[in-house]
């Protein structure tokens, strides 16, 4: 037995308390993440400013989203302020919530240490930890799965009506914060099919009740939709390029299969999959969570694109076996065994690590555009320079020509302007369905171009004065160059409405 194992098996020969083990990890990680976000040292994406924008609209749906990620915005800033932690709170409680139903799971399944494993590997994956700082989505959507996974397990294994409708409120809350908690459905009828625990459960009305009961929460989101043009359910469809028909990309393929490895890190990834596929019946449970979704989104990889975040609650149910295998498997392996299961979880933990400490990142001498911090600074700098145009002229209003730069600008500018979108050619936003500046007759705006300046804009206003302004990286160094243009007395803009979704 090697020093490593040797002090693993000293600190498990105690009685632990594991679910006190469990919180004291959560509310350190939590609290870390409230003081991050609290220096204010990554500004928001430009996905979490637009998301802000919402919040200060309330509204049924969205252009793209529905109202949930908004809701959660405004619950956060009515509490601590427009201010990344307000922004950035709900992710926090969202990752927090989620760790707690795995650990439950992880218990009901296997044990208590088993489910504090789960909890902890939860919390170190790339792939899901980045949820739980910085808030879109799916931040809501994993904890409500995770929420779902527990209450569908606890229903059929318990027989209790209370977990059925526990999972009723949790998948038509998840509804309401992103459509992709409908991919739960499949595996869960796989499961009640195919394991005795689940056939035994469907000579019961409440699988009848539940799952489509849950679709109610839905009917909010159909109402707006059908006011707007189904602008929505558009904007999916376009996700899923089936109008570009069956052409094989195995590019796509490989960008799909490398996402996954790189969220999810790839020994741990391995593993995972290794475990769901040799022990299938053991672990049928997370093998219909897993696999049938994880290959579905493989078929579809060979003709369109996966954004990698699409797939990433597949694996919160294969966190589960491997949490189980850390706690039974690890003392009967081979050394080489246990140095590639130690690996599984010592890569991912760097990446934790990393992740949590942002500026150690910037500090990377990272060659030109490749800074993945880039897009999570300089926007308090630019709005800064926005804000000091803004004072030499008579009350401008702003524009830019993209909704990521729009959303940032109204978060960052003194005093949370309203800040108007002028698509010029990019697909369509949320900033299209709300009023827009058509009205600001005479009046003077600043400009904030996301590339170069059009013509059009010269004829939009009686004089255009350019200000060159280059934001800066947290150390210092260039990051982006920006042509700032002071803009007098608007005539008048004809913009073709947006073609694309």
């Amino acid at each position: 037995m090697n020093k490593i194992d040797a002090k693993i098996k000293d600190l498990l020969s105690g009685k632990i308390d594991y679910l006190k083990l469990t919180m004291t990890f959560l509310i350190t990680v939590s609290v870390f993440r409230v003081v991050i976000n609290a220096l204010g040292v990554v500004e928001l994406s430009g996905d979490e400013a637009q998301y802000w924008d919402w919040s200060r609209h309330m509204d049924w749906c969205y252009y793209s989203k529905p109202p949930g990620v908004a809701a959660l915005i405004w619950l956060g800033t009515a509490i601590f302020g427009n201010n990344e932690l307000g922004v950035r709170s709900a992710a926090i409680l969202c990752s927090f919530v989620a760790s707690l139903a795995m650990f439950g799971l992880g218990k009901r399944m296997f044990s208590a240490k088993a489910g504090a494993i789960a909890a902890i590997i939860f919390q170190i994956l790339p792939g899901l930890t980045f949820y739980g700082i910085g808030l879109t989505p799916d931040s809501p959507l994993i904890m409500f799965w995770s929420l779902s996974l527990y209450f569908f397990y606890r229903a059929v294994h318990d027989e209790k009506v209370k977990y059925w409708f526990g999972l009723t409120i949790s998948i038509g809350l998840a509804l309401l914060c992103k459509y992709a908690i409908i991919f739960f459905f499949v595996p869960a009828i796989i499961y009640l099919v195919f394991s005795c625990e689940g056939r035994k459960s469907l000579r019961k009305p409440w699988p009848y009740l539940s799952l489509p009961i849950s679709l109610l929460f839905f009917a909010p989101v159909i109402y707006w939709n059908s006011q707007n043009n189904w602008v929505t359910f558009r904007h999916d469809m376009g996700h899923t390029n089936v109008a570009a028909g069956w052409i094989f990309r195995p590019d796509y393929l490989m960008q799909y299969v490398g996402g996954q490895l790189l969220i999810i890190t790839p020994v741990a990834a391995v593993l995972i999959l290794l475990l769901l596929l040799r022990n299938r019946k053991k672990y049928f449970f997370s093998f219909c969570f897993t696999v049938p979704i994880l290959a579905a989104f493989l078929i579809k990889s060979c003709q369109g694109k996966i954004q990698p975040n699409w797939v990433a609650t597949a694996w919160l149910a294969g966190v589960l076996p491997l949490a189980d295998y850390f706690d039974t498997g690890y003392w009967q392996m081979s050394q080489k065994q246990k140095d590639w299961s130690r690996a599984a979880l010592s890569i991912p933990a760097v990446a934790f690590i990393i992740i949590h400490v942002p500026f150690v990142v910037s500090l990377i001498p990272w060659p030109a555009g490749y800074n993945p911090t880039s897009k999570l600074v300089g926007w308090r700098q630019l709005s800064a320079e926005v804000d000091r145009i803004s004072g030499e002229m008579d009350e401008p209003f702003i524009i830019s020509d993209y909704y990521m730069t729009t959303a940032e600008l109204a978060f960052y500018c003194e005093g949370n302007p309203i800040v108007y979108c002028a698509n010029l050619g990019n697909r369509m936003s949320q900033y299209d369905i709300w009023p827009g500046f058509e009205g600001r007759i005479g009046e003077d705006a600043v400009f904030v171009p996301r590339g170069g300046i059009r013509d059009s804009l010269y004829d939009a206003f009686e004089k255009v004065e350019v200000v060159k302004f280059e934001s800066k990286d947290l150390y210092g160094r260039p990051l982006k160059k920006y042509a700032l243009c002071k803009c007098y007395n608007f005539k008048g803009w004809e913009i073709a409405r947006p073609d694309h979704y």
